[in-house]
Parts: structure tokens; C-alpha cells; sequence
């Protein structure tokens, strides 16, 4: 009897770390991303991998180097190298990634990088694990106003701990630049009686043990605190790292989605959350947010205004409120870099984010 018992148990536990391949034909035809026909071979840009993926994405500082972060996993990729480096492990991928120089894009070869993902251990959550990004039905559609009329806003400050985001040619590392403009910007935020201001980390930490269990608890915070308004915070970074590249963006979900490990019984209710995500208020207000972003950076900032971009990043896609990323500037660019260790120009981008999310709730 005992025996059987402990067979049971081992069942289920190796039940809960079953191998999940990677389908990303679905995937990149359902986010909208473009690939790239090369010699016959199809390429996809390595961001909207990431993206797709809800994966991490780093550029190191040598020329050309690129970090794949997926779940517990890391790849590492050069341009026109074949050789690549799986968790440590040398793979050799035909053709090899590359840098479109027209198009500033780091691109890898579409059924090779497929080949590579389907032969890596994804665990697949258990039930008890399925609640990391499922929402209830009851703040899928609305902010909630559980504070009375106080509007909720929550700050992400991207990467920290183990992953340090983008690192600059003199060490300046993007997970402390974005920690110290969130708090600024919480401080300023914290003074209107109006507002309730919450942050998904507020000291140098990761917020999961890998990567993809990182996104999912900064969306599961923004979520169960029925937020007003999700503000992630990045620090941009080029590929080949580009000492030259310049300009700040913000980006808003191309759509929003329910994760499927939902808690919702009722696939009829689900496709009218879903519909109401998308044609309602939530992207449009997006949009908004990152329009006034962009608008009063550039009053502020003495570089390019790349614009309003719409990208289905992991945290834009899944949180279910108004949401944008901003990247306030590229910090492989060593003008850049010195800039933003200046406490003074980090005020200035928090004061000038204050300004855009007051318009964004006064108007």
C-alpha cells in the first residue's frame, strides 16, 4: 500500500514538469509579427521572439552579442556566428543569426531557433501553480475602485536582481536606472490624495525564479490589485549596441489577451472579456498614456521622440488595464549612459512621466 502511495506521488509530481514544445508558427501568426525571407530562409527579429515567448532579452556589451532569457534557460547568440551556447552548452544553428543593417534588426533563422526551443524542458504549470496569472471575471473588463475613487497606478521597474537588463559600455546596468526613476516617480505619485500608487519591486530583486515566472508575477500584482494603470519601466539598448543609437519610445499592447490557464468555466464568457479587452476603452486609453509620454518627454529631453509603438510585450499583453512600456533612452549609447547616472536628469524623466500620467487621468 505504501508503495503504491509513493508511486502515486512521484506520478504527479513528474506530471507537473512535462515538456511543453514551443509552437511558435501559432504564436508569431497570433502576435502579428513579421519575419524576413533571406536566401529562401525565414527569419524573425529577436525581440519579437522574446516578446512571444514572454522571455528576456539582453544585449551584452561585446559587438553583436545577444542573451535569450526563457524560463530557466539561457541562450546566447552571435551575429554571423553558427556557434551558439545553449544553458552553457556549445549548438550550432545553419545559418546564423544576423544584423540586418537596414532595418537595425537582430533576426535569427525561424526553424532552426524552433528546433533549438522544442528541445529545451518547459515546465507546464500544475493546478495549484495555474493561479500565477489567471484573473477573476470580476476585474477581467474594469478597474476596480475597491480604494473608493481613488484610481490605482502600478509601477514596474524592469528586470533587477539576477538579470540586469541592458549594461552600458561603462557599466551602468538598466535594472538600477529603472529602480530609481520608478521610485522617484512613486514619491512624486504618493502626494496626490487621489491616487494609490503600488510597485512591483521596490529593491534590487527578481520577482520569480526564471524568467517567464518573473513577467507572470508582476502581471498577477497588476491584476489582483485590479489596477487603474500598469507603467513598466525600461532603459532601451541596441543591437551591436550601437554607440550612436539615441531617442526614447513608449510602447502600448497591439491586443490584450487572457492567459489560458484562466480560472473561467465559460468559454462564452471568456470570448466577451476578450472582445471587450480589445474593442473597449483598455487599448485605446493605452494608446493615450503613451501619446502624452512621448508628448512631454520630448518637452523635456534634448533627443529623438521615436514615437508611440505598439508591441504585444508579455506585460502589456496579459495585464488587463490600460498599460505601456516606456524605454526613456538607450543606455549602450555612452552619451546616454552618463546622463542617466546623473540623479538630476533621473528626476527630471520621473517629474516628466508625473506630469504625463496627471494629464492622462485630467483629461
Amino acid at each position: 500500500m505504501k508503495r503504491n502511495i509513493l508511486f502515486l506521488l512521484i506520478f504527479f509530481f513528474l506530471s507537473s514538469l512535462l515538456i511543453s514544445e514551443v509552437n511558435l508558427e501559432e504564436h508569431l501568426q497570433k502576435d502579428n509579427i513579421s519575419t524576413y525571407i533571406k536566401e529562401g530562409i525565414r527569419f524573425v527579429p529577436l525581440d519579437d521572439l522574446a516578446a512571444t515567448l514572454g522571455a528576456q532579452l539582453s544585449f551584452g556589451i561585446s559587438e553583436g552579442r545577444a542573451y535569450l532569457f526563457y524560463q530557466n534557460h539561457q541562450i546566447s547568440l552571435i551575429a554571423g556566428c553558427n556557434d551558439i551556447l545553449v544553458d552553457g552548452k556549445k549548438r550550432r544553428i545553419e545559418p546564423p543569426p544576423q544584423f540586418l543593417e537596414g532595418e537595425g534588426i537582430f533576426v535569427v533563422p525561424l526553424a532552426p531557433m524552433k528546433e533549438i526551443l522544442d528541445g529545451l524542458e518547459v515546465l507546464v504549470p500544475s493546478e495549484a501553480e495555474k493561479e500565477k496569472i489567471s484573473p477573476s471575471i470580476e476585474g477581467a473588463l474594469t478597474p476596480s475602485s475597491n480604494s473608493g475613487s481613488k484610481k490605482i497606478i502600478v509601477l514596474d521597474p524592469g528586470h533587477g536582481g539576477r538579470d540586469p537588463g541592458a549594461i552600458g559600455e561603462y557599466g551602468l546596468r538598466e535594472k538600477d536606472v529603472n529602480l530609481d526613476i520608478a521610485l522617484r516617480l512613486n514619491n512624486l505619485l504618493g502626494k496626490r490624495k487621489e491616487l494609490v500608487v503600488l510597485m512591483t519591486r521596490k529593491e534590487d530583486k527578481e520577482l520569480g525564479s526564471n524568467s517567464k515566472e518573473d513577467l507572470a508575477q508582476r502581471i498577477k500584482f497588476a491584476n489582483e490589485k485590479k489596477a487603474s494603470l500598469f507603467l513598466s519601466i525600461h532603459t532601451n539598448s541596441a543591437r551591436y549596441n550601437r554607440w550612436d543609437a539615441d531617442g526614447f519610445e513608449t510602447y502600448c499592447p497591439r491586443s490584450k489577451e487572457i492567459d489560458e490557464n484562466n480560472n473561467l468555466k465559460n468559454e462564452a464568457d471568456l470570448g466577451v472579456i476578450i472582445r471587450e479587452l480589445n474593442e473597449g476603452y483598455v487599448l485605446k486609453e493605452s494608446e493615450r498614456l503613451a501619446s502624452f509620454i512621448q508628448e512631454e518627454l520630448s518637452k523635456r529631453l534634448i533627443i529623438p521622440n521615436r514615437g508611440v509603438k505598439r508591441k504585444n510585450y508579455y506585460v502589456l499583453k496579459y495585464t488587463q488595464m490600460p498599460s505601456v512600456l516606456v524605454e526613456i533612452g538607450f543606455i549602450c549609447n555612452p552619451n546616454i549612459e552618463a546622463n542617466l547616472r546623473d540623479p538630476h536628469v533621473r528626476e527630471v524623466i520621473a517629474e516628466t512621466i508625473y506630469k504625463s500620467i496627471i494629464r492622462y487621468f485630467q483629461e
